[in-house]
């Protein structure tokens, strides 16, 4: 059994015994904190967010300079393109050459397992340049915005 203040009492009051059975309620006030986002970027913004975060990567990173942007997605595209045009045409010739399709399930669990193996090195270094990017981004854009505001704090 717990005693507690009640409402409009005072501390004497929460010394004495409570009554079995009452439930008191109180209300509770929060503090939020608000936080304020600064306003999108502007086209001509970003643009210079992404000569600057450039020029981090090339300064920081030990991969060095990324390719553009429009490359990376430009290449990105014809992967999601080709990948299954040419997953489905191996299948469909397996198919026409009178494979099986539980020999062909397996083929391409098999397949895909190896490729995992094999690309996790990689992709493990592109999660890593991904972090990178992310750092240089946030950090691209606050020099940007330092410099609009008027506080030329340039590294």
């Amino acid at each position: 059994m717990t005693a507690s203040i009640v409402p409009g009492g005072s501390e004497n009051d929460a010394n004495a015994t409570p009554a079995i059975g009452l439930q008191q309620q109180f209300s509770v006030t929060e503090v939020v904190e608000v936080k304020q986002t600064p306003p999108p970027l502007t086209d001509r913004q970003n643009q210079r967010v992404d000569d600057r975060q450039d020029q981090l990567m090339a300064r920081d990173s030990v991969d060095g300079r990324p390719p553009p942007r429009h490359q990376r997605i430009t290449e990105w595209k014809w992967l999601l393109i080709v990948a299954p045009v040419l997953a489905i045409a191996c299948i469909a010739l397996l198919i026409t050459r009178g494979v099986r399709a539980p020999a062909i399930a397996f083929g391409v669990l098999f397949v895909g397992g190896y490729l995992l193996l094999g690309v996790w090195p990689v992709w493990r270094a592109g999660v890593l340049r991904g972090r990178e990017e992310q750092e240089a981004r946030k950090e691209a854009k606050g020099d940007v915005r330092a410099v609009d505001d008027g506080s030329h704090d340039r590294r």
